[in-house]
């Protein structure tokens, strides 16, 4: 549900934001800059089209071209006549917008043209010079003449590329030239931006400015109602049943759209419910819901009408201009209206996104209401203004008193809304107003600062300039209350959908196999982006009407994404995103190539594991260098200089990166000689384990405690390294055994050898052998050599024999010595005396009943005694 309500208010929020800005720059687009005769600049220019200008006619079609080359030629020549005119057009004194415009959007159309040609030329060009290449140099003085057949094939080439040189050069050149009367437009517009916000007329204070606007007002009333007249006498003309039928359908539309798309719109959105604890992704929602259909159903009850009467051609020209201004001043009424309703929730606390209380919620949305009216209003009354030709002191006035009253209630706003805002934020709310408390301090300081600059302008009578703050005072209040919007709502929708319970969490999991931590971080990386691109497009909305428009921003993200030059290297975001794509593209079909060959195609081969593993592994270094020479290829770079980058990068990678390079060459051999391979038993220095990994640096080895040890391949191709599974997995254990002196060795010899041969990972061949060692000093030594199939066994192996050898020789009764010592300890009297022994000291010559005849050692202490005693070499 959560999921459901979050797209659909995104999707809303999206629309409303691509309405709210076009109603914005179409309602206040044109009196942002008054117009030249308010601000007092020179009469406007004809409306002659001003790439009419003399200019000399295009050169005459070359003969010599060839038919391929003849018609791009003849469009490249006329792209340059009309650059030329264009050049000169924009020099003209008292161009009008419109025209600048017109002369700004040819510009950019032909840079895309020529950017299309360049790209087209380009290849043929490379193909020409290749193909001229092929013939080699022209002989010399002092060389042999070549055939005439050679000669005009050379010169038919050599002219080839002269023509596709210079037709490139000459798109060039326009691309250049375009690019100069774009910069000229914007120059102007500047200029005139400038001029007209600091033109200064009559103060607020002057009783003349209201004085004349009234005076001036009856003149207007007149043509509004001469306007009225004429185009209901009209319409009563036209009218006939069936347009009258149309028409009264359109009006019940009109109401019932109004009505039921409102209330529809309202049942999409998270229901009221208890209000005590609502997730802020519903209050979010919620407030997209609320601003959309407050917009919507209005705006759309309008236009349906608009375009019933238009089609029934009830509507003269001006009447239809003035009914759009209406349809435009009521969906910024109900836009800002619906806004302050939605954030502040007056009545719904419980739902406001916004902590203020609720006596500050209900004076700041009045306030905010207000100031929709205002707006609105004054977008009607520019209208009328413009369709009735309203004369100069009551457009002044319009606009001094719209900018008055939107700077009394943005200040009234904005100081209630001060001293209501909640310094203390509970700890349930504070995620909530977390984006609310982030950008509060810093627009509040902005917006006092442009309300006391819109009072300043008004009282030295910059009216125009006050006019300009005030408007873009609202729109950017309104595109900050909506990126905060969009960016909280991107946050929760993020937020609740990248995590393994949802279910888009785990339809990601599943495709691509990521897991739950992945996922959370692919989660902030669309988080970020969104974020991104939020702010890029408030800060596109808000920079409008400051002189820069869509054309001029769609021409910087053309140039941006398909080329731009820097000196003399192009850098193009299209052709490094294609790049990048292709090097993706290249290593996941390296990957799947791998996962066939070690997955399906390998294991049914006679190839040892660690083969299988070197095939895979120089499978995925080459497909990863083809891939990257691919994507390199696809951007134009020359090989050649990637060659001399890389001999000029040897001295540097001799000293600083030898020893990287070193175990990489060293990987490579490993790879290719394989003394060792995956899952081989090796001994390097003091650890030995099973090889795991052998990666482009180190090789990982798991030892028998399950620790793992990194080994640098330069250690294991220099140093001296024992493999006990290079040639094979076979390999010789050994028992070492001593019995008795007076034992059968050939008994123990048969004993060994039958135990030897019963076991089941003993080989027969090698057949296992005893070996009589030595005549130990307490035993006769044996050893018996054994041969397993696998050493990888040979430690349990060694301890089955052992224990079977244990219980043969006992069964045998064969004895198993140990050494067993006598140990004398010198001054025996003295340690008695320290131990404080009152018994008289021994008769030395006494028999004790040792049979060594030593002193009787029954009267010494406990604990000497039993240090005393230790074994001889003796059989017991």
């Amino acid at each position: 549900m959560i999921h459901t309500l979050a797209r659909r208010g995104m999707a809303g929020m999206l629309a409303l934001t691509l309405i709210g800005a076009a109603s914005w720059h179409s309602a206040f687009a044109q009196e942002t800059v008054p117009a030249p005769e308010a601000a007092g600049s020179a009469t406007p220019a004809p409306d002659a089209a001003p790439v009419e200008a003399a200019t000399p006619g295009p050169p005459p079609p070359d003969a010599g071209l060839s038919p391929e080359l003849q018609p791009l030629r003849e469009e490249v020549d006329g792209w340059t006549v009309e650059l030329d005119s264009m050049i000169l057009a924009v020099q003209r004194p008292g161009l009008r917008d419109d025209q600048l415009t017109a002369l700004r959007s040819r510009a950019e159309e032909i840079i895309g043209l020529a950017n299309g040609m360049v790209m087209r030329l380009q290849p043929m060009l490379a193909a020409s010079r290749a193909r001229l290449d092929q013939l080699g140099p022209a002989p010399g003085e002092g060389d042999p003449p070549e055939s005439e057949q050679i000669a005009a094939v050379r010169a038919a080439q050599t002219r080839t590329v002269a023509d596709i040189d210079a037709i490139l050069k000459q798109a060039r050149l326009n691309i250049v030239q375009a690019e100069q009367v774009i910069r000229d437009v914007a120059s102007i517009r500047r200029d005139r931006f400038a001029t007209a916000l600091t033109t200064r007329s009559q103060s607020v204070l002057n009783p003349q400015l209201w004085y004349d606007a009234v005076a001036a007002s009856p003149r207007v009333l007149r043509s509004l109602r001469l306007l009225i007249v004429d185009s209901w006498s009209v319409a009563t003309t036209r009218i006939d049943t069936l347009s009258a039928l149309s028409v009264a359908l359109a009006v019940i539309v009109a109401a019932l759209l109004g009505i039921v798309l409102r209330r529809w719109l309202r049942r999409l959105a998270p229901p009221i419910g208890d209000a005590r604890d609502v997730p802020r992704l519903n209050k979010l929602a919620r407030v997209a819901f609320v601003v959309f259909s407050d917009v919507l159903a209005p705006t759309v009850a309008l236009v349906v009408l608009y375009m019933a009467l238009s089609a029934n051609l009830l509507l003269t020209p001006r009447l239809a201009e003035l009914f759009r201004g209406a349809i435009v001043g009521a969906a910024l009424a109900a836009f800002l209206f619906g806004l302050a309703r939605a954030l502040l929730a007056p009545l719904r606390p419980g739902w406001r996104p916004i902590p203020v209380p609720d006596a500050t919620a209900a004076q700041v949305g009045a306030s905010v209401a207000m100031i929709g009216v205002v707006v609105g209003i004054s977008a009607f009354l520019d209208t009328i203004h413009q369709v009735t030709v309203a004369p100069l002191p009551l457009e002044v006035a319009r606009r001094a008193l719209t900018s008055l009253l939107i700077a009394i209630l943005v200040a009234s706003a904005l100081w209630r809304l001060t001293a209501g805002w909640q310094q203390e934020v509970p700890a349930d709310a504070e995620t909530s107003a977390g984006h609310g408390r982030l950008v509060w301090p810093w627009t509040r300081g902005l917006v006092w600062l442009i309300v006391v600059a819109i009072f300043v302008s008004l009282l030295f009578g910059y009216i125009a300039l006050a006019h300009f703050l005030a408007i873009q005072l609202v729109f950017i209040v309104v595109i900050i209350a909506l990126m905060w919007l969009l960016i909280g709502l991107t946050d929760e929708i993020v937020a609740t959908m990248f995590v393994a319970e949802h279910r888009i969490g785990k339809a990601l999991c599943a495709a691509f196999g990521i897991s739950e931590q992945a996922l959370i971080q692919l989660g902030l990386v669309v988080n970020g982006l969104a974020r991104i691109g939020i702010i890029l497009l408030g800060a596109m909305m808000v920079l409008l009407p400051w002189g820069f428009d869509t054309g001029q921003w769609s021409s910087w993200l053309r140039s941006a994404f398909f080329g731009f030059t820097i000196g003399d290297v192009t850098i193009s975001l299209s052709t490094l995103l294609m790049a990048v794509v292709l090097f993706l593209i290249g290593i996941a079909a390296t990957r799947a190539v791998q996962g066939w060959l070690s997955n399906r195609f390998l294991p049914n081969t006679r190839l040892d594991r660690g083969l299988r593993n070197s095939i895979s592994t120089v499978v995925g270094y080459a497909g990863i260098i083809v891939a990257a020479l691919f994507a390199a290829s696809y951007m134009g770079l020359n090989l050649e200089n990637v060659a001399l980058l890389a001999g000029a990068l040897s001295v540097g990678i001799g000293f600083g990166l030898q020893s990287i390079v070193n175990n990489f060459v060293s990987g490579l051999i490993l790879l290719a000689e394989r003394p060792i391979k995956e899952g081989d038993w090796i001994v390097v220095g003091s650890e030995q384990g099973n090889v795991r990994k052998i990666s482009i640096r180190a090789t990982e080895i798991e030892t028998f405690d399950r620790a793992t040890v990194i080994v640098p391949n330069s250690e294991l191709i220099t140093s001296t390294v024992k493999n006990w599974m290079h040639s094979s997995l076979m390999g010789r254990i050994d028992v070492d055994i001593g019995v008795g002196y007076d034992s059968d060795a050939e008994q123990v010899r048969d004993i060994l050898l039958d135990i030897a041969r019963s076991h089941p990972n003993v080989l027969a061949y090698p057949e296992p052998r005893v070996f009589f060692v030595d005549f130990g000093e307490s035993a006769l030594l044996f050893r018996l050599f054994a041969f397993v199939g696998d050493v990888n066994v040979s430690l349990s192996v060694r301890s089955d024999i052992r224990f079977a050898i244990l219980k043969r020789l006992r069964e045998a009764d064969i004895e198993i010595p140990f050494p067993q010592r006598d140990l004398h300890i010198k001054g025996i009297e003295r340690l008695m005396a320290v131990a404080g022994a009152a018994e008289p000291e021994p008769d030395m010559n006494q028999d004790s009943g040792s049979s060594t005849g030593r002193p009787d050692r029954s009267d010494i202490p406990e604990h000497y005694r039993s240090s005393a005693t230790s074994s001889r070499p003796r059989n017991q």
